[in-house]
């Protein structure tokens, strides 16, 4: 699946490699992150589903000003005992969804 997105020069630049994007997805546990990615990224839905240990990265190619963008999601778990660790997975993110 290819998503068309257009940015500005500027939003363009800002980025340390103007190949890809890490874009984090943050909350508390068992509210839907992992489902919400799995129904953008591969159209589908499945009932079942383990919790996230940690982080799971799911990598989408999208189409920015007409040129192909890898964009990495890190899908962090929600569970307290791994609060400590998102801190570390927000180097060099280019965005955040809660």
């Amino acid at each position: 699946m290819t998503e068309s997105v257009s940015l500005s020069s500027t939003s363009s630049s800002n980025t340390s490699n103007n190949n890809s994007l890490k874009i984090i997805v943050l909350g508390d546990s068992a509210v839907g992150k992992s489902k919400l990615l799995e129904r953008f990224l591969v159209n589908s839905y499945v009932g079942a589903r383990y919790s996230t240990f940690a982080v799971n990265i799911f990598k989408h190619t999208a189409k920015i000003d007409g040129k192909p963008m890898e964009v990495e999601f890190w899908d962090t778990a929600g569970q307290e005992k791994f609060d400590n660790i998102h801190q570390s997975y927000f180097h060099q993110a280019h965005a955040c969804i809660m």
